[in-house]
C-alpha cells in the first residue's frame, strides 16, 4: 500500500491536509494492538480525489504523532 509520498503528498501537502480536517471527518477512536491503554483517533479525509485514512496518537512533547496517512 503506498505511503503519503507514493500518493503524491509532500511534507507541505500532508500539513495542508491535516489543517483542513474537521470534526465531521472523525471516524473512530481505538486502542493500539500492543497496549490497550494507548488511544488513537482515526479520520477519513477527502483530498486530491481520494479518501485518506489518517490516524493520530497523543504525544506529550508534540501534542500528537501522525501514525498513518494512506488511501482508505
Amino acid at each position: 500500500m503506498p505511503d503519503a509520498v507514493g500518493l503524491g503528498f509532500d511534507r507541505n501537502g500532508i500539513a495542508d491536509t491535516i489543517h483542513r480536517m474537521n470534526r465531521r471527518m472523525f471516524y473512530k477512536s481505538m486502542t493500539t494492538f500492543a497496549d490497550h491503554r494507548v488511544w488513537q483517533d482515526v479520520y477519513h479525509v477527502s483530498a486530491q480525489g481520494m479518501v485518506l485514512y489518517v490516524k493520530f496518537q497523543a504525544d506529550v512533547v508534540t501534542e500528537f504523532t501522525l501514525m498513518s496517512f494512506k488511501e482508505k
